[in-house]
């Protein structure tokens, strides 16, 4: 099976952030910002000290707009510096392997090395062992959505 996929830096960035918000390591930081801001603002005590500390709001603040917002920054700075994620991306999925082939790179990936694949409402995000993510957009499947989704299965990927 053959499939011709290009994605926008912008398309790209939606799918890094909207898969590594849902982490749970994301999760609890933002929980325990939340839990901080509110201890904050209720005067919530918890060290037993005559007024609540400012370091409170600080890491609440830190946890909840900081963090994501170094992250967001991180990654748009990376994308531009790897030119072949937003080039055109040929995928062939033989039997053994899964060759990829761009205007800059060729490249094999061993079926064994894929770790996990995700399935967003965007597309599908293959992860390597070596945490190298692909992503392939539903739009460039056009009619092959069911017959991708059976090879993934068939390979024993679950969703």
């Amino acid at each position: 099976m053959e499939i011709e996929a290009q994605v926008s830096s912008e398309h790209y960035l939606k799918v890094i952030m909207e898969f590594f918000f849902k982490k749970p390591i994301f999760i609890f930081f933002e929980i325990i910002g939340i839990l901080l801001l509110g201890c904050y603002i209720l005067g919530w005590n918890l060290e037993n000290t005559v007024s609540t500390p400012i370091y409170y709001l600080v890491f609440s603040l830190f946890f909840i707009f900081v963090n994501p917002f170094i992250f967001y920054i991180y990654s748009k700075i990376q994308i531009p510096k790897m030119p072949e994620i937003t080039e055109k991306i040929i995928y062939y999925f033989g039997n053994e392997n899964i060759s990829l082939t761009g205007k800059n790179f060729d490249s094999l990936i061993l079926w064994e090395d894929i770790k996990k694949i995700i399935e967003n409402s965007n597309g599908f995000i293959l992860i390597q062992k070596n945490k190298i993510l692909n992503f392939i957009p539903k739009s460039a499947l056009n009619n092959n959505y069911d017959k991708f989704k059976n090879l993934l299965i068939e390979k024993g990927f679950r969703f």
